[in-house]
């Protein structure tokens, strides 16, 4: 196991050897749920992914991104070349042959962005965009990234081509969401959204200058993901909205003007597509009821959930805290089910592994965390 990662067993060790795996718990609770801890970051870490349910990514502050193992927490690659903190990491959708993701990208705040490819650990593909980067996705199917950049636009790579095209914008975009497999939808700090067909660069539907939208920076764009053309959006205002994003109509909204009301995340439940969660940045988890856009459940947390992350096969949730601790929620009945802690700040990105057997944390502390659900 890698230096770096603390493995906490206390079956065999000495009253020495536990003495010192306590000198690294978090010590205002003297509770750490962790199985890993990953101390290579020097910085707070602000990205993490993971892919094939063991192989992670992190990147931080320190200019840094490193691939590790989640099983045995051995650093696998480093990347150093970035010149501001790394901010964006994520793995390309899985091949349908081998069920593996072929490349990785890494972005910094300096509009540095590298493509890893990853069974060979090199750098197939890097960009420097000249601007600030607002969102870095890849497609959900395709060996394609878009990169939501500053200016206001949303360049689309092919990897490892080059082939581009841009989807021109109205101001800084701040969030993305694909409908479908041709349709991406855009919000902008200006609160205005448009959906744009990614092979022809066009938009398709907008939704501007409507009072019963958003006022306020777009935060948070999500779909039901069953290819109906219908996505949510939410933002620093505190509405949320159900659009019908190809016909530019609003179907229900939540407004509010509470600046408490901000929403930080937002996310549907894959087992319940009736179930919309919406992370508030009043320390509540609002669980919506689709079809009537009534609130079932709104769920009391001891901070405010700054990212939401659903369960395949059940109707739970993670939400990690702005005080470093993670829940697991049950949407159905509004109960938080579980706390994890042992980080001593704010939870920045938490990733579930595909076979949904553990998660990893990103967190303002400097670590990355690896927490078993099993």
């Amino acid at each position: 196991m890698d230096e770096e990662c603390i493995e906490i067993d206390y079956s065999d060790a000495s009253s020495e050897d536990i003495g010192t795996a306590f000198e690294d718990l978090d010590v205002s609770t003297n509770i750490d749920d962790a199985f890993y801890v990953f101390r290579k970051h020097n910085e707070p870490v602000y990205a993490i992914a993971i892919h094939d349910n063991s192989i992670v990514v992190s990147g931080g502050g320190d200019n840094k991104a490193f691939v590790w193992s989640a099983e045995t927490g051995d650093l696998l690659h480093t990347i150093t070349e970035h010149s501001d903190s790394v901010s964006y990491v994520s793995f390309s959708s899985q091949s349908q042959s081998s069920g593996k993701s072929k490349y990785l990208v890494t972005a910094d705040l300096a509009g540095n962005i590298n493509v890893i490819l990853v069974e060979e650990k090199r750098i197939v593909w890097n960009y420097s965009t000249g601007e600030d980067i607002e969102f870095v996705i890849w497609h959900p199917k395709l060996p394609v990234i878009f990169i939501g950049i500053k200016t206001g636009d949303c360049w689309i790579f092919e990897i490892p081509s080059s082939n581009s095209r841009i989807l021109s914008g109205c101001s800084v975009p701040t969030s993305a969401a694909f409908i479908d497999d041709l349709h991406l939808a855009i919000g902008y700090e200006d609160g205005k959204i448009k959906i744009f067909n990614i092979k022809t660069g066009s938009a398709v539907s907008a939704f501007f200058d409507n009072k019963s939208l958003h006022e306020g920076p777009i935060t948070c764009l999500c779909t039901k993901g069953d290819n109906r053309g219908m996505c949510f959006s939410a933002s620093a205002d505190g509405a949320v909205n159900y659009l019908n994003a190809m016909h530019s109509k609003v179907l229900w909204s939540l407004p509010t003007n509470s600046a408490s009301m901000h929403v930080e995340s937002m996310a549907v439940c894959p087992n319940d597509l009736t179930l919309l969660a919406i992370g508030r940045m009043n320390s509540i988890v609002d669980i919506c009821y689709i079809p009537n856009s009534t609130i079932r459940y709104s769920i009391k947390l001891e901070a405010s959930a700054i990212n939401i992350q659903f369960s395949k096969s059940n109707p739970i949730f993670l939400a990690g805290l702005l005080n470093g601790a993670i829940v697991c929620c049950d949407c159905r009945s509004g109960e938080i089910v579980r706390k994890f802690y042992g980080h001593e700040d704010a939870i920045l990105d938490l990733r579930l592994s595909q076979n949904e057997s553990l998660f990893v944390t990103a967190s303002d502390d400097g670590s990355c965390r690896v927490f078993y659900l099993e």
